[in-house]
């Protein structure tokens, strides 16, 4: 797909994720595309991959000189504690990608959630068709980093100098509001993946029974959260 990059945030600390996320993501996301990862100082080799290292800049800084490496015109945009656990297909990526371009559309969230009302009032959805909405413009998460495939422009333009990512979901969102921004949210049936790890870096629970599905390491720092 020469219209999509793949690009997966990180940083040092969060090093010890890399080397499953990557085994998942070679077993479930299969279109043959440009695949990032944007790190500070460490980097590892992986087949198919590339490392953008910037040093210890901050988060919003380091993606945003990425961006500026990447030729294509949209972007899966997905931090690496999102473990990919079903089949993303490149007709799925491909029709996502159609979607966008007939709705002159921003961002289309992937969302592993059954919509319900918490997630309808946090999200602010208007329903369009089938298991597609749109985010209303005075949503609270519309700078969301939860895995989706954003136009590049748009994604670039959301992030701010020396933001974490807590600070681009927050603010961003602020900073966007009332606007026309065109973010849509498809309701997949079922969960594209495991968030491995929440805030704090602490693991989620049910992390362990996650590791021994899949047949994952555990990493020396695993055992210390």
């Amino acid at each position: 797909m020469h219209d999509l990059t793949l690009l997966i945030g990180t940083c040092d600390e969060y090093s010890f994720l890399w080397n499953n996320f990557i085994t998942l993501c070679d077993k479930f996301f299969e279109p043959n595309c440009k695949k990032i990862i944007v790190s500070e100082t460490k980097k590892q080799h992986y087949d198919n991959y590339e490392f953008h290292c910037f040093g210890h800049d901050h988060w919003s800084n380091r993606i945003a000189k990425s961006l500026d490496t990447i030729d294509s015109e949209y972007v899966f945009f997905v931090l690496d504690d999102y473990y990919f656990n079903e089949k993303i297909t490149e007709k799925f990526l491909q029709n996502s990608i159609q979607f966008l371009k007939e709705n002159n559309a921003n961002k289309l969230i992937i969302t592993p959630s059954h919509i319900n009302n918490t997630f309808e009032i946090f999200y602010k959805l208007t329903h369009i068709q089938n298991n597609l909405y749109k985010q209303n413009d005075d949503s609270n998460y519309l700078t969301s980093i939860q895995p989706a495939i954003w136009k590049k422009n748009f994604l670039k333009k959301c992030l701010h100098p020396n933001w974490t990512p807590w600070q681009f979901e927050w603010i961003g969102s602020e900073l966007i509001k009332n606007q026309d921004n065109k973010i849509y949210l498809h309701n997949v049936q079922k969960s594209i993946y495991f968030n491995a790890v929440r805030r704090g870096k602490v693991m989620s629970e049910g992390w362990q029974e996650f590791y021994k599905q899949h047949n994952l390491t555990h990493s020396p720092m695993n055992t210390n959260l």
